[in-house]
């Protein structure tokens, strides 16, 4: 395995860390929330009710997550396969749509970063804003249990979606390192098999006959003798 593909694989397990980390995360506020996204939500200080964001949001966010996972593993997996059986044709196709994949990941990543960012920012905004306090943080200290909807857990809730916004902001790195990668690798890898069809290797080339030595011929004349 040579070191630009054990850099890409590498960087699949980080990109199959993050995933599960803004997956897991989004799954675990909803929970403490009744199930209800907290993303693009309001606060009303003066009636103590939380007016959720649109379930959509979240569940985009925590499928796009979960599936760029996946990705991470059938590319890793199949890198790993790569590594393996070279100087094939198939090879050189898995790594093309390696590049199609990490790309449609990394746009995945993007749009899925923008919702958590922007959602988190316009909830932290009305809870200092209305809760009038310094830090969204804080709020993780109120008495949530005079808020409704009932039944609501508000004590982790910047924690979670603070660290979902680190991680998506590093998957969002990642899959662009990795489509760099693709590329790079895709690229090595069509120029070995076009080489290998014409018996070129990377140490010499080889030919499918024999060659044959040139022939010298001896000419003498009274200054002496040459050959040809």
């Amino acid at each position: 395995m040579q070191r630009a593909e054990r850099f890409e694989i590498f960087f699949y397990i980080v990109a199959l860390a993050a995933g599960c980390c803004i997956s897991v995360l989004l799954k675990l506020n909803e929970t403490n929330f009744n199930g209800d996204c907290l993303l693009f939500g309001k606060l009303d200080i003066l009636t103590n009710n939380i007016f959720m964001g649109n379930q959509a949001y979240c569940n985009f966010t925590f499928y796009s997550s979960l599936t760029n996972a996946i990705l991470a593993i059938l590319l890793g997996f199949g890198q790993c396969c790569c590594s393996v059986h070279t100087y094939n044709w198939s090879v050189v196709y898995f790594k093309f749509m390696a590049i199609i994949l990490a790309a449609i990941a990394w746009i995945n990543c993007l749009v899925c970063t923008i919702f958590i960012v922007t959602g988190f920012n316009k909830w932290c905004n009305s809870v200092t804003n209305n809760g009038n306090i310094e830090r969204c943080k804080n709020a993780e200290r109120w008495d949530w249990t005079v808020y409704r909807p009932v039944g609501i857990d508000g004590r982790n809730f910047y924690t979670h979606l603070f660290i979902a916004e680190v991680a998506s902001y590093s998957a969002l790195g990642i899959w662009f390192i990795i489509t760099v990668f693709s590329g790079r690798n895709f690229k090595k890898s069509l120029f070995e098999m076009k080489a290998s069809e014409y018996y070129l290797t990377d140490e010499r080339m080889t030919y499918s006959s024999p060659i044959q030595e040139i022939p010298f011929y001896e000419v003498t004349s009274d200054r002496g003798s040459r050959y040809l």
